[in-house]
């Protein structure tokens, strides 16, 4: 029998044939029952594997990208002894991008 790489669609052709119990889908494909509980239940509800009402990517979005967090190592390169109210100014100035103080101590240091 061949299966799909998705864990999600494995567990549903499984289950769809008919012959297999929950927890014999989970033990075949290797997934806890609570995951093939989950993967039916929206496939039943919804027509697919996922749920499409909830959001996508999970937390908050970033409110730094990359190229702000490399310019806040350099900065620190530069000067090591930087006030973050200095560092702060400095991305409004030289990024256009407003953080507040606490957002700026936790970007990662240069060495870290």
């Amino acid at each position: 029998m061949t299966f799909s790489g998705d864990p999600e669609a494995r567990a549903v052709n499984l289950y769809s044939q008919g012959d297999v119990i929950m927890r014999g889908v989970a033990e075949t494909s290797n997934v806890s029952l609570g995951f093939v509980l989950s993967v039916i239940a929206c496939h039943r509800q919804f027509g697919q594997v996922t749920n499409p009402h909830t959001p996508g990517p999970y937390g908050r979005q970033r409110i730094l990208d990359t190229f702000d967090t490399l310019f806040i190592r350099e900065v620190i390169e530069a000067k090591p002894s930087v006030y973050l109210d200095e560092l702060q100014y400095k991305l409004v100035v030289a990024r256009d991008v407003h953080v507040s103080i606490s957002t700026t101590s936790r970007t990662p240091p240069p060495w870290g």
